[in-house]
């Protein structure tokens, strides 16, 4: 009742009671319970004080204020990029356009409105030059760069911001979430697992041929953490709070592997047939219930996974600019395939793949089945299931276009192919709409 009280007091007083209460929270003889605590009331009065409340096309996330000045934004200075805060509540934000300037600015802002920067948590000097380290590691691939790195952080910042009433991501996981996706994808090469087991890359040998990449990822991550201490978001946990932390953490950047897919998504499907039903009752404590103790670590598996190969979610103009980025690096690969007399993988020779085909065939077969769970499973994230479904109609037509233009085939062969391409694009909107918009009417 004291620290109520106390909390209460200071929290009303201006920025002289926020002063001294931050001065109360830096005390290192505060116990972990007590400053837990007092944080949780500051959070809670916070959101009171707040009068508007998240929505799918405006979310606040966690805390903050979505009209604050940049002055207000990074107390220390050290963003000072002049950036138009709507972007962050669009899911149409093009970081393969944006200045790396700019794009730190957004990632602080991203922190910041999941209240976690905080003196116990992350400070603004640390994440900058975390985000420098990231930026200078990631190498200049057409896809798996640095652009691709801040998209999957806006993209699980949005998606957590958007799902908190019901996720209810504790401090300690939103920040697990946030560095995940900053390090997800940590030095990457631009050619893939298999290539690099194939060639005997070094690091398919350090790793034993599993899951090569994330686990260069990770380890890169805590490599920096380690080596650069001003680097070091996690510097300010206590032991235990470290070791929690980098659980999650790791755990996340392994389920990148594509690898894993299909078994995640049968794992979220047999997660839907046994707890579906608390999905339908419409009451915030009963979705929330979906997510108890033995769940944490899927749902952020599954945030950091969806947002991963969400770039078919997006409104077309920016997913198309996603899409040739990842055909010119999936080419670049089996050019260097063919160069060195390997066999060249799929979807990466540039002379028989074509992207209207290659894209339907990854949304039918990898996108759609996890985004299907991920929407119903987080409702607020449908607009991104609505444009997977418009992007794939765009898709199919562009196949279709692509059949009846190749001029190696007889009429009546383009004519069976673009029937068939018809009719898988019937098979598939009859299964995934009503997951939108409801089931048929004749079929209700």
């Amino acid at each position: 009742k004291k620290l109520t009280r106390l909390v209460h007091h200071l929290g009303s007083s201006g920025d002289q009671g926020d002063h001294k209460l931050q001065q109360i929270l830096e005390d290192k003889n505060l116990d972990t319970t007590s400053r837990n605590y007092m944080l949780d009331m500051t959070h809670k009065l916070s959101h009171n004080s707040s009068a508007a409340q998240p929505s799918e096309e405006s979310s606040a996330g966690a805390g903050g204020n979505a009209g604050a000045s940049d002055a207000d934004m990074d107390d220390e200075g050290v963003f000072p990029a002049d950036i138009d805060q709507e972007d962050l509540d669009s899911w149409g934000m093009d970081t393969l356009s944006m200045p790396d300037e700019h794009a730190f600015a957004y990632v602080y802002l991203m922190f910041k409105k999941l209240n976690l920067i905080a003196p116990h948590l992350v400070t603004p000097t640390a994440l900058r030059k975390l985000l420098e380290a990231i930026r200078r590691l990631m190498p200049p691939n057409p896809y798996h760069n640095f652009a691709h790195v801040i998209d999957v952080t806006h993209t699980v910042y949005r998606m957590a911001s958007l799902t908190l009433h019901t996720t209810r991501l504790t401090e300690l996981e939103r920040m697990a979430l946030m560095v995940a996706a900053l390090a997800h994808d940590l030095g990457h090469p631009g050619q893939n697992n298999m290539f690099l087991i194939q060639s005997k890359d070094p690091l398919a040998v350090m790793y034993n041929d599993m899951a090569v990449l994330e686990n260069s990822h990770a380890a890169t991550l805590y490599q920096i953490l380690e080596k650069n201490p001003e680097a070091n978001v996690l510097s300010n946990l206590d032991e235990t709070s470290w070791r929690d932390i980098r659980k999650m953490i790791v755990g996340m950047i392994l389920h990148t592997d594509m690898s894993k897919h299909f078994s995640f998504v049968s794992q979220l499907e047999v997660l839907l047939e046994l707890k579906g039903d608390m999905l339908t009752v419409g009451d915030d404590n009963a979705a929330g219930q979906l997510w108890d103790s033995d769940n944490r670590q899927t749902l952020l598996n599954m945030l950091l996974h969806s947002a991963d190969i969400s770039n078919p979610c997006k409104p077309w103009e920016v997913s198309l600019k996603w899409t040739d980025a990842v055909m010119g690096e999936f080419f670049a690969q089996g050019d260097l395939e063919r160069k060195r007399g390997m066999k060249v993988s799929p979807m990466c020779d540039r002379a028989t793949t074509t992207t209207p085909i290659s894209q339907v065939n990854f949304i039918e077969f990898v996108v759609a089945p996890l985004w299907a769970c991920v929407t119903r499973l987080l409702p607020p994230t449908a607009t991104l299931f609505e444009h997977l479904l418009e992007n794939r109609q765009t898709w199919g037509l562009k196949a279709i276009e692509d059949i009846m233009a190749n001029q190696d085939k007889s009429e009546a062969e383009k004519k069976e192919e673009a029937e068939k391409m018809r009719g898988r694009s019937e098979t598939f909107f009859k299964k995934n709409n009503p997951i939108i918009f409801g089931p048929d009417e004749d079929e209700a």
